[in-house]
């Protein structure tokens, strides 16, 4: 119970770190960068002013999850129950809009079946397999095309500057951004059916990083 209370007291503090300012600075050469620490008490922020440089934003978390589903059985009713969601705030305190890309990179010693969705309270649908499906990734019966399709929309291919979804945030806008993490039944190859609410499977130091960038094709790779 108190690892669980830390971990939300960290997360609540981190996530203050990571605020944009794109454009703020836009008069400063094409390859120059600006940055500013601010530490005041408990407030932290990094600001970011540079078109030419991309400002990074990584957390290590660990997921922890009871039970594991099947994203493509429209069936599945528990989706939502067995999901964990890590969120970030982010702000532009600039003045051109800013994309920000996700990359998740997991521990090569963690169990099989870990997936990841992009999101933010925007996106259509109540619930997070709403919102998935909205984006037409789902296909019921098929976890291959499914898995496929969110891949595609998690990180793009790299033709023609697809590298993933993003959320634009305008200046001035503070946006939560979220994502859902879940352990896929094909590859777990059993149902856990963890009713004590102790986590079934941990997944550790999975980083997560955001990346903020101009709102410009190309400006973001992998």
């Amino acid at each position: 119970m108190l690892l669980k209370r830390t971990k939300k007291i960290f997360t609540a503090a981190i996530s203050l770190l990571f605020v944009l300012s794109i454009g703020y600075f836009a008069v400063l050469p094409p390859t120059s960068a600006w940055f500013y620490q601010k530490y005041d008490g408990v407030q932290k922020s990094f600001i970011f002013g540079s078109l030419a440089v991309q400002s990074d934003y990584t957390q290590s978390a660990s997921i922890d999850l009871p039970d594991a589903t099947k994203l493509e059985d429209n069936g599945e009713t528990l989706f939502d129950q067995v999901i964990q969601v890590e969120t970030i705030n982010a702000q532009n305190t600039g003045n051109l809009p800013a994309r920000v890309y996700l990359t998740v990179t997991q521990n090569s010693g963690n169990p099989a079946g870990l997936h990841y969705f992009y999101y933010d309270d925007s996106d259509t649908g109540t619930t997070v397999r709403d919102k998935i499906a909205g984006k037409n990734i789902i296909t019921p019966g098929n976890a291959s095309a499914t898995y496929t399709a969110l891949n595609l929309y998690n990180v793009g291919n790299g033709v023609n500057n697809n590298y993933g979804h993003y959320i634009l945030v305008q200046p001035g806008e503070a946006k939560t951004l979220k994502i859902a993490f879940w352990v896929d039944y094909n590859a777990v190859g059993s149902t856990l059916g963890n009713t004590s609410n102790v986590a079934a499977l941990t997944y550790n130091n999975v980083q997560i990083t955001l990346s903020g960038v101009q709102d410009t094709d190309g400006a973001f790779t992998r």
